[in-house]
């Protein structure tokens, strides 16, 4: 059974998101404390 990363989780008050421009070469999180960054990462 393959185990899939979480793909937007809520820790420490940041919402961690998979950078998806990055796969499948890579598995990258973005951090974001704000709405703007959110907003810019969706």
């Amino acid at each position: 059974m393959r185990i899939l990363p979480r793909t937007v989780r809520w820790e420490d008050g940041r919402v961690i998101l998979i950078d998806q421009t990055k796969l499948p070469e890579e598995l990258t999180f973005i951090e974001c404390e704000d709405v703007e960054c959110v907003a810019r990462a969706i």
